[in-house]
């Protein structure tokens, strides 16, 4: 008669966490839908220039969406659960349901367990994340990117606007001759630790290089100035190759940003060759994954704890939800 009576406590108990898991579940839930969905609206805002003016179709803009959505999911995560599990959970409080568990016999931390189960199954998700979809994604991003940059520079050249084809390089063109022929074109490139530039071309082309676009310039001149002097000098060419793009390192591979790598290839001791800046970038990226996911873990916890500690009061408490 006993273990009986044991066994439907237990099942009991089992149905009232699956219950509240379910609650504070739905409700982190609903709230990474919507921070998911503002972030996606914000974030197609910046690719938007690829489907006006370089003629992007729309399902390689919603792979490029897609492939950026884990790195934002990594922070939504976190404060989807908080929200979820603090909105729950004061729900339950101002409907006396906690009151009628803690009558019934359940402790604090059995009332609490189904936040951390919530806050395990984040982790769990955040480091899935961390370590392999958002570096895969970041990653192959990049490289769609680049690749379109490439491949649509021939369209980003707009007859009488001036277009920024990489950081520092402004192309200017006055027009466009039989199929990919430039006219009148003016290019100003103006990096960090160059010295400004400009350079004059009667016509041009846009060909395919090995680390990306190059214009073949005819008949014009290449203007540098000396920020040190003041120095101007002058060099005129009959033929000229310009590549807008800076060689991204040693045989043409790109130097790739640490939220493109997975994590063996974060660790700095790697990479004997980079500057201090770029070993400092990777350690810091690597320290990063390993610790950032435990925030999903932690904080539906911290909600819950401000919530279930302290007196109960009838007319409920905002105080420390709100703290």
């Amino acid at each position: 008669m006993d273990e009986g009576r044991e066994a439907a406590a237990i099942r009991s108990m089992d149905r009232i966490h699956w219950y509240l898991f379910r609650q504070v579940a739905g409700a982190a839930a609903f709230v990474a839908a919507v921070l998911a969905m503002t972030i996606w609206l914000v974030t197609s805002l910046r690719f938007i220039d690829y489907i006006v003016n370089r003629g992007l179709p729309f399902s390689s803009f919603i792979g490029l969406i897609a492939l950026t959505m884990p790195s934002l999911l990594i922070v939504m995560i976190p404060v989807a659960a908080f929200i979820g599990a603090l909105f729950t959970y004061q729900k339950l409080i101002s409907e006396s349901e906690i009151v009628v568990m803690r009558a019934a016999g359940r402790g604090p931390l059995s009332i609490a367990a189904p936040a951390m189960t919530l806050g395990a199954a984040c982790c769990a998700l955040s480091y899935a994340m961390t370590l392999y979809l958002m570096p895969a994604g970041q990653r192959e991003f990049k490289d769609w990117q680049q690749e379109i940059r490439d491949n649509y520079a021939q369209v980003a050249l707009q007859e009488g606007t001036f277009s920024r084809l990489s950081p520092g390089v402004t192309v200017f063109v006055a027009g466009r001759i039989g199929d990919g022929g430039l006219t009148g074109l003016m290019i100003h490139i103006e990096r960090d630790a160059a010295d400004p530039e400009t350079i004059l071309a009667e016509r041009g082309v846009i060909a395919r290089g090995d680390h990306g676009p190059r214009i073949i310039l005819e008949n014009g001149s290449r203007q540098q100035m000396e920020r040190q002097t003041g120095r101007l000098s002058i060099l005129y060419f009959d033929r000229y190759v310009f590549e807008p793009v800076e060689d991204g390192g040693a045989g043409g591979q790109r130097w790739r940003e640490p939220n493109e790598r997975f994590l063996p290839e974060l660790v700095p001791e790697n990479y004997p060759n980079a500057s201090e800046g770029q070993r400092r970038e990777l350690a810091a990226e690597l320290h990063g994954r390993i610790s950032q996911p435990l925030l999903a873990f932690v904080a539906p916890l911290i909600a819950v704890a401000a919530l279930l500690a302290g007196e109960y009061s009838r007319r409920g408490s905002w105080g420390r939800p709100v703290i």
